[in-house]
């Protein structure tokens, strides 16, 4: 296992060495490209949409994306991916991120919507307008712009730049309103909504029959424990190990039925998935295309210092905290906004305490906390995707 995980590590550092090279290169021509497309006109009628650097139609973008389907028929809808082989949902154009076409279509677009920064060599014109839709506006442990005081001087530049671009930004929380003013080098318009709200007024049942569609290794009788792990700016890959096997024992003792683990690591190392072994057992959940579908079909959410939690709390879903590497993190990576340690979900720093943990769980007091913690952040309860929806067809007709 330390063979496989330094291996992963040794591979992820070249890797990134390589593409940091190429990358500066290739972003050089596409800033170019932004000012020499001007000479086409701005088109009122078109949106383009990313989300997470070129997942498919999923997320924040996606909700806003049915309910402007439902509204107006003649909009045309781009979504920016890395993999245009996917199937397009209707009304939906997939089109290449990055590629000479997918900048013509941003140049080209009226309305821009993306939930992460936008890099350096992004420009808007000043008939366009940007929604930044920020992970749909929950809170986060993790300290993050303006409070993260380490973060590469690279990311300060484009992200002040994204701030100063967006027209709108999204929080789905009174806690991320407060942050957003005070963290984000941001001024303009927030409206608060829940993103997730209705969204395409599917139910809670239909969500959990499309995740166990989508994986042939899930039975209809399964149930879900969902391991969602964030990145290390050190690339430790050491920080995810866990005994699967162990902890399918342990849910199955204390639950009974049989336990399937859906693994879904964070896009920044998501395509070093081989590092991790799977089987008809333990299954690689990266590539699905909204990680709040799996946890709202999973019975406990897994993580260490990710924001994912904090969906788990709203969609009351068993949160567990598993951080091999606790005080490491909490002194050389970021701080934290919440005292991890009085958090409702339990904090386990080693394997025996995670397995104790899941045998010993104690679900009214699980349920206890996070009503009162839910109640404290102060959720926003409005149906965002229709609310955005409006908003977007009324900065069609503004500029």
């Amino acid at each position: 296992i330390r063979d496989r995980y330094e291996i992963g590590e040794n591979f992820l550092r070249k890797d990134m060495a390589m593409k940091n090279k190429l990358l500066l290169v290739k972003n050089k021509m596409i800033l170019m490209l932004f000012y020499c497309l001007r000479f086409f006109p701005v088109k009122k009628n078109k949106v383009v949409v990313e989300s997470y650097d070129g997942r498919g139609y999923s997320d924040e973008g996606k909700a806003i994306c049915d309910s402007l389907l439902k509204k107006k028929s003649n909009l045309d809808i781009v979504w920016l991916v890395r993999d245009t082989s996917m199937k397009a949902p209707f009304g939906i154009r997939y089109v290449k991120l990055n590629s000479i076409k997918g900048v013509y279509e941003l140049v080209t677009a009226k309305i821009w919507m993306d939930n992460r920064r936008k890099l350096s060599y992004v420009r808007k014109r000043k008939e366009q307008f940007y929604i930044q839709e920020w992970h749909g506006g929950g809170p986060c442990l993790k300290y993050i712009e303006k409070d993260a005081t380490a973060l590469p001087a690279e990311y300060v530049a484009y992200a002040r730049n994204d701030s100063k671009m967006a027209d709108l930004m999204i929080s789905g929380s009174k806690w991320r309103t407060n942050n957003i003013k005070s963290s984000f080098w941001y001024d303009g318009e927030i409206i608060e909504c829940d993103l997730m709200k209705n969204e395409d007024n599917r139910s809670d049942c239909e969500i959990c029959d499309e995740v166990f569609n989508f994986f042939d290794e899930l039975g209809a009788n399964d149930n879900i424990l969902l391991y969602a792990p964030t990145f290390r700016a050190d690339h430790d890959l050491s920080c995810y190990h866990m005994d699967f096997e162990a902890v399918r024992r342990a849910l199955i003792d204390k639950y009974g039925g049989e336990w399937k683990i859906i693994v879904r690591l964070h896009p920044n190392i998501a395509n070093l998935d081989g590092f991790m072994t799977y089987s008809e057992s333990i299954i690689n959940g990266s590539k699905y295309p909204g990680i709040n579908d799996l946890i709202v079909a999973s019975k406990f959410l897994v993580t260490d210092y990710s924001g994912c939690m904090f969906e788990g709390f709203r969609l009351k879903t068993k949160v567990v905290l598993y951080a091999l590497d606790l005080e490491h993190y909490t002194s050389n990576e970021r701080g934290l906004y919440f005292d991890i340690r009085n958090l409702p979900s339990p904090l386990c720093e080693n394997m025996e305490q995670f397995i104790s943990c899941i045998r010993n769980f104690d679900e009214d007091k699980y349920e206890e906390q996070r009503q009162n913690f839910v109640d404290e952040i102060g959720y926003c309860k409005e149906p965002g995707p229709e609310i955005i929806a409006d908003r977007v067809l009324e900065a069609i007709e503004e500029r």
